[in-house]
């Protein structure tokens, strides 16, 4: 087996790079980094990244966001199909029915699971998947759009 050829360009990179030296930070700059690292670890866990948050507080967070986004979603409908004339007796109506249909849903689908369930999981995880990049790139897009000029 012959032995690969070095590049050129590759070995003169090389070597302009393992020529230049090691310079240190500028004591001010030190200084600075090291009063913001120490800033940002004395910050209430609430307020650090999510990954930084204790497990229950992220289970809990989790939960509530589904509910809320659960509850904005069955209002909708609600207001959709009453119009948004109706008062709150028919939204309140409206949501209980909405309760009931989602509960028959589940006892059908909980019903059809066994003899289908690889598909059902499949469809489940494929959907779950598909909303997880979708969100993951909406979310991306607004960062950049909100935070680009700042």
């Amino acid at each position: 087996m012959a032995t690969p050829q070095k590049d050129p360009l590759e070995s003169f990179v090389h070597d302009t790079l393992r020529s230049v030296s090691v310079r240190r930070a500028p004591l001010s700059l030190e200084q600075r980094v090291m009063a913001q690292l120490s800033r940002r670890a004395a910050l209430p866990w609430y307020r650090q990244n999510f990954r930084h948050w204790p497990i229950p507080a992220r289970v809990l967070f989790l939960f509530t966001s589904a509910g809320l986004v659960a509850a904005a979603l069955l209002m909708c409908f609600a207001l959709a199909r009453n119009g948004f004339g109706g008062g709150v007796s028919d939204w309140l109506a409206q949501v209980k029915h909405q309760a009931v249909t989602l509960r028959d849903f589940g006892s059908t689908v909980m019903g059809l699971l066994p003899a289908s369930a690889t598909w059902w999981i499949a469809g489940a995880f494929v959907a779950f998947a598909s909303m997880s990049v979708a969100t993951v790139g909406l979310g991306a897009a607004a960062y950049r759009l909100l935070w680009k000029n700042s």
